[in-house]
C-alpha cells in the first residue's frame, strides 16, 4: 500500500521543517510527499530542499494560483494507493499513518478516513484537545449536515486513490478543496471518523484557513456554488463516466 502525502505551501518556512520531520519519520522509502509551492517569497522551498529526501517531490509555481489549484496539482501528481492531505504548519502524531492505514486495511469498504485534532499555538503548545469541540459541531457525514456547517478539514483527511476520478478535476472557483472531497465521498463513498486526535492543528495569524466564521452572505454564496458544482459532477458521473 503506497502512500502519497499531498501538501500545498505558501510562505510556510517558519514551520515546514518541523511538519515534514513529523511526516517523514513514519512513511516508507517507497512512499512520496508531493509539495506544490504557490510562489512563496520566504525560505519555504529552501527549507524543503534542505531535507535532502528523495521521497519529496516539489513543484514550484511562478505566480500564486491559490490553495485549491495547488492541491489539485498535487493530487494529479500523486501515485499512491492512499492519499493523505497535509497542511504546511501542523504536526502529525507518531502513529497517524499506521492508524489510518490499519483502518483502510481492515475496512475495505471505507473510502475516506478523517480524525479529530488537537489545537496548537505557534509554539506547539496544546491549547485545546479537540478541533470538533472548538468547532462546536460533532462529526456528521451527510451532505446536508456539511452544507450547513462543514466538518471536513483537509489536514486530517486521507482517502483511497479510487476517489480521484470523482474529485478531479476540481471546478474553477471552488471555495475550498476539502469540503468538495468530503461531500463527494458522502455521496459516493463511505467515511470512517477516528475520534482520537492524530495531528496537532497549529493556529496562528498566517494560517491559510481560519476557524472564525465568514459572513452569512459569503457562506450562502459558497454553499450555492458547491451545490451547483456537485450537481454538475453527479450528472457527469451518471451520463459520461458510467
Amino acid at each position: 500500500m503506497k502512500i502519497s502525502v499531498c501538501m500545498a505551501t505558501f510562505n510556510g518556512g517558519r514551520f515546514i521543517s518541523e511538519q515534514l520531520d513529523s511526516i517523514r519519520m513514519q512513511i516508507e522509502s517507497s512512499d512520496e510527499i508531493i509539495i506544490v509551492d504557490d510562489a512563496s517569497s520566504d525560505d519555504t522551498v529552501e527549507r524543503i530542499r534542505s531535507c535532502h529526501d528523495d521521497r519529496i517531490r516539489i513543484i514550484e509555481h511562478e505566480i500564486n494560483l491559490g490553495v485549491v489549484q495547488s492541491f489539485q496539482q498535487a493530487l494529479e501528481e500523486a501515485t499512491g494507493d492512499i492519499i493523505f492531505l497535509s497542511d504546511q504548519d501542523d504536526l502529525w502524531k507518531k502513529d497517524k499513518v499506521r492508524t489510518v492505514c490499519d483502518i483502510f486495511q481492515s475496512q475495505p469498504e471505507t473510502t475516506l478516513v478523517l480524525s479529530d485534532a488537537e489545537i496548537l499555538d505557534e509554539t506547539g503548545r496544546v491549547t485545546m484537545t479537540s478541533f470538533y469541540a472548538l468547532l462546536g459541531a460533532p462529526f456528521k457525514h451527510t451532505v446536508f449536515a456539511n452544507l450547513a456547517k462543514n466538518r471536513y478539514m483537509g489536514c486530517v483527511m486521507a482517502f483511497r486513490r479510487t476517489m480521484l476520478n470523482l474529485i478531479l478535476p476540481m471546478p474553477a472557483g471552488l471555495p475550498m478543496h476539502d469540503v468538495w472531497i468530503g461531500l463527494l465521498n458522502s455521496i459516493y463513498g463511505k467515511v470512517y471518523f477516528e475520534g482520537r486526535p492524530l495531528i496537532g492543528y497549529r493556529r496562528h495569524q498566517a494560517n491559510a484557513s481560519q476557524i472564525s466564521a465568514s459572513s452569512l452572505g459569503c457562506i450562502l454564496r459558497w454553499r450555492i456554488r458547491l451545490v451547483y458544482y456537485l450537481l454538475g459532477r453527479m450528472l457527469r458521473v451518471r451520463f459520461f463516466d458510467s
